[in-house]
């Protein structure tokens, strides 16, 4: 029976590497020849750092350093193609679906685990592109559920609170954002503390944070060792801030902007529905506790506190607001701050505490076995599913912009939700049926959910995509040009620099600095400005963006006449351009300009 098992495991694990493999043809290099956007900038810095330069002081983004030693390692190992990086990213996302799986099998037998995984990575997949930082972060995501889940966790808990600390912190070097996982176990954490009066979690928290500090501190050496401290420091936070520096109701606009981003996906409407439930099924079994802490001083002040907030959010709204009146979201905040106020007034004049209020334990999931004499058990999947799902949220529209590939770390979600609410329905006495209707569920939705992600793989092994404009760009360049030549593309398509292998004059590949309003505008482009002075590009390709106007097609009679010799950094370098460069062609709607020799 054991070898049974394990030549099922076996089975199962070499079908997710099949899985992985299939779904990784979407964006293999083949298939995609000219990258996306942010791949094309991560393989770019990439190139430059294997050519001997530095990160940030040299080649600018904004991201954490990970992603752009990854992208050299993937080159340096696919002798300049882009091979090498997709065959790292195959095997992170390979070690990833194997953790989680080994992680199932603890408490859920093959079959039913392979399904589940299957179902948690085309819950991601289908947000996936190819080497996006989300996509490595997940094996990290993994990782930590994989240790924190284990049935052996308790027997050496300080120690491994440290390597959930250590592998956070790497998340961190990928970027911010993506310690959802550790945050939602840190509140957690917090919770069990208060509930449970366990205040040793304390030392769990400060060995989290000691792990944590270990690959920043590296980071930070590193950047030292590079005398590049302050440029890593100014890129990937201060202007990281700037660009996540949005307003209260901008930032609840872009949390409900989520549903109508994600609405063409079944997988994520599962997800949310998964969600809803679980979350109604915590409060239910946590009702009683929580009535107690609201009757208790400190529970009355929270309330108090949070009415106040809602009534202050709500003036700031209406201070700042172009339109008159109360929108959708001020209606939000309104509704919030009179509920919050009504339960304030309830719970300090009319509602009276019990005085043999039972307090029962709280189990979403039979995972947690060990711990049966307390109140709040944090090592159970549904629970850390309920908290995780809304902070990932919020993490992904920080700065406002619900991009798609921000909803990848949705995957330690989906994997806590449905493999939390599996464990429910395997506990339920069916007599329905002697079939299992929670299977025929499981997998009618798993079929429903898996139409729009497997369309994206199916479309990987069709070959190569149809023409893309940049080919033609990319061409010209390299036929009119040497690779000692330089380019500067105005616009964010620094992915014309990897593919024609020509370098940048300036550190800044693409000019999202030298227009975002941040700190670090101003000196971004005098920065700019001095490198195109002193290193002249061969060629300069005005990418006719309308967030980053530039010459937009006028002669060079014209661009002297309106823009002046002496004013702005930004305009000292378009008219340095139309004084030095000539328009030589348009392909697929580019400008190219070459100096005047």
């Amino acid at each position: 029976m054991i070898k049974k098992t394990t030549t099922i495991n076996y089975i199962c694990i070499l079908i997710l590497f099949v899985l992985v493999a299939l779904s990784a043809l979407f964006f293999y290099p083949y298939a995609m020849e000219v990258p996306h956007r942010d791949s094309g900038i991560y393989l770019y810095l990439g190139q430059e750092l294997l050519e001997g330069k530095t990160i940030y002081s040299e080649v600018w983004e904004h991201k954490p350093p990970f992603i752009f030693y990854v992208n050299a390692l993937g080159l340096l190992l696919g002798g300049g193609s882009g091979w090498g990086v997709w065959g790292i990213e195959v095997l992170f996302l390979f070690t990833t679906v194997l953790l989680s799986f080994l992680t199932l099998r603890h408490k859920i037998k093959p079959i039913a685990s392979l399904l589940l995984i299957i179902a948690t990575y085309m819950a991601s997949y289908q947000y996936m592109s190819g080497n996006f930082t989300e996509e490595y972060a997940l094996v990290l995501q993994a990782a930590i559920l994989f240790i924190f889940l284990s049935q052996h966790f308790k027997s050496h808990e300080l120690r491994n609170y440290f390597i959930i600390g250590t592998l956070s912190g790497i998340a961190f070097n990928i970027k911010q954002t993506y310690i959802d996982v550790t945050i939602a176990i840190g509140l957690l954490l917090i919770i069990e503390m208060i509930v449970d009066k366990k205040w040793a979690n304390i030392k769990s928290m400060a060995s989290i944070g000691v792990g944590f500090l270990i690959p920043n501190l590296i980071t930070v050496l590193s950047m030292a060792i590079n005398h590049a401290v302050r440029e890593w420091w100014d890129a990937a936070f201060i202007y990281n801030f700037a660009y996540s520096d949005i307003g209260p109701f901008e930032r609840v606009n872009a949390l409900i902007d989520i549903f109508q981003v994600n609405s063409k996906y079944p997988l994520f409407i599962f997800l949310f529905l998964t969600w809803v439930g679980a979350s109604l099924a915590f409060l239910y079994q946590a009702f009683p506790l929580i009535t107690h802490f609201f009757h208790t001083r400190k529970g009355k002040i929270f309330l108090f506190t949070l009415t106040g907030f809602f009534f202050v959010l709500l003036g700031i709204g209406q201070f700042m607001g172009t339109q008159p009146g109360l929108g959708i979201i001020e209606t939000v905040v309104l509704s919030f701050a009179v509920l919050s106020l009504i339960l304030s007034l309830l719970f300090a004049f009319v509602l009276k505490p019990k005085n043999h209020q039972v307090r029962k334990p709280i189990r979403l999931t039979p995972w947690d076995t060990l711990n049966d004499q307390k109140i709040f058990s944090i090592h159970d999947p549904l629970l850390i599913g309920v908290f995780h799902f809304p902070i990932v949220l919020f993490l992904a529209t920080a700065s406002g912009r619900n991009y798609p590939h921000y909803f990848i770390p949705l995957y330690a979600t989906a994997f806590l939700l449905f493999s939390g609410v599996y464990l429910i329905t395997q506990n339920v006495d069916w007599k329905l049926s002697k079939t299992r209707i929670a299977n025929i569920i499981f997998i009618a939705l798993f079929i429903i959910g898996m139409m729009q992600p497997g369309q994206r793989l199916l479309r990987g092994l069709g070959g190569p995509y149809t023409y893309h404009p940049y080919r033609e760009l990319v061409q010209y360049i390299v036929d009119n040009s040497n690779e000692d030549d330089q380019v500067l593309v105005w616009g964010l398509e620094t992915l014309i620099n990897y593919l024609s292998h020509r370098s940048s004059p300036s550190r800044f590949s693409y000019v999202d600095s030298l227009y975002y309003r941040s700190p670090l505008q101003a000196e971004s482009t005098a920065i700019m400005l001095n490198d195109i002075l002193a290193h002249p590009p061969k060629f300069i390709l005005d990418m006719r963006n309308p967030q980053y106007p530039f010459i937009d097609g006028v002669s060079n009679d014209e661009c002297l006449a309106m823009v002046p010799a002496d004013g702005t950094d930004l305009e000292k370098i378009i008219h340095f351009t139309c004084k030095n460069y000539q328009h030589i062609d348009r392909v697929n709607g580019v400008e190219i300009y070459k100096r005047i020799d």
